[in-house]
């Protein structure tokens, strides 16, 4: 749990970058969520697909384009982090396969339940 924790404040702190490394930044939008994937490049074959969530930015990112700090975080791919005004409501990471279950419902039911 402490690990969790940690990697989400170091998350909100650390500056991402996609693979042509422009900076992801979180910002200030009319949305009030930011749902957060990060993947490594290897494993593009397991990201997850999300449908358009109303009022929630979708952002992406590759581990390998992240500082050392941030990657030595993140133990399993993909991981994904649901934001709301920049502070972490929920997140989700794979375990050892790599894959990662999850559905645009389930966060539709953590931003419903989040109201």
């Amino acid at each position: 749990m402490i690990k969790y924790i940690a990697l989400t404040i170091l998350l909100l702190f650390t500056p991402l970058s996609t693979g042509n490394t422009e900076l992801i930044q979180v910002e200030e939008t009319r949305s009030k969520y930011t749902l957060l994937h990060v993947n490594a490049k290897w494993n593009q074959y397991n990201n997850v697909n999300f449908d358009p969530i109303p009022n929630c930015d979708l952002k992406f990112a590759f581990l390998e384009d992240q500082p050392k700090s941030f990657k030595s975080k993140i133990q399993y791919v993909p991981h994904v982090v649901l934001l709301k005004n920049n502070r972490p409501v929920a997140q989700w990471s794979a375990d050892l396969s790599f894959k990662l279950d999850i559905t645009t419902q389930d966060v539709l039911n953590v931003i419903n339940s989040d109201q």
